[in-house]
């Protein structure tokens, strides 16, 4: 800061953040709109080296950044995670909380199958009053497979992890949508809770290659033996 004139010098480094986390909440949004397309975050080399130390997909932690600040709460939603809570706590000023209240929670990757699944039955749903009070949940998986804007077949497939196929309903999509994933046990606990919309919890579900993709509370998801990309 320039002690004659007041102004502030700019910093480079906060700069590009800023304009990376433009280009993540477009993207965001866009995915909320078309519940199931899958769309591709440009990841950065700060990214990959700070998500690595947090244990934690770089979309996971650009995600965090971007939906995260000091007036909302957050909760990694199993144990084993407390440097990447810290680490995120840090970065965004966001305030800890409990699961079944947090505005925000985290299910890594390596959090699987009835532990996930009761996570999830715990996430607020918001009120018929406040229903932008439910959860929004970032879900790490090694598969994720749909399609983009253009209709092309995207994501990545770890031949190790099992996929489930699934198809949504609802505002934003024309028909319906398909995609695939190995996150049968969270949307199998999503469709569990039978959430009366307009409360429920927002999914944002991501892989370890930047591809994120969304289903927000308003969209009807049925799980399917297959679908035809």
């Amino acid at each position: 800061m320039s002690e004659q004139d007041g102004v502030f010098d700019r910093d480079p480094a906060l700069d590009e953040r800023a304009f990376e986390l433009q280009g993540t909440f477009r993207a965001v949004l866009d995915c909320m709109a078309r519940p199931g397309e899958v769309c591709c975050l440009s990841i950065t080399d700060a990214y990959e080296v700070e998500a690595k130390r947090c244990g934690l997909f770089p979309a996971t932690l650009m995600l965090a950044d971007m939906l995260l600040d000091s007036g909302t709460t957050f909760c990694m939603a199993t144990m084993g995670f407390e440097h990447a809570a810290r680490q995120i706590a840090s970065r965004t000023h966001v305030t800890p909380a409990a699961l079944d209240v947090a505005a925000c929670a985290i299910l890594p990757e390596a959090f699987r199958d009835e532990g996930a699944a009761s996570a999830v039955a715990e996430l607020t749903a918001g009120t018929l009053e406040q229903p932008h009070r439910g959860a929004t949940v970032i879900v790490e998986c090694s598969v994720l497979l749909g399609l983009d804007a253009q209709g092309m077949r995207v994501g990545s497939a770890s031949h190790a992890c099992a996929k489930s196929a699934w198809e949504l309903s609802g505002p934003g999509i024309d028909g319906a949508a398909h995609f695939s994933c190995d996150r049968g046990d969270v949307l199998r606990a999503r469709v569990a809770r039978m959430d009366e919309f307009p409360c429920g919890i927002d999914l944002i579900f991501v892989d370890g290659f930047g591809h994120i993709a969304a289903i927000p509370r308003s969209s009807a998801c049925r799980e399917v033996e297959s679908w035809d990309m």
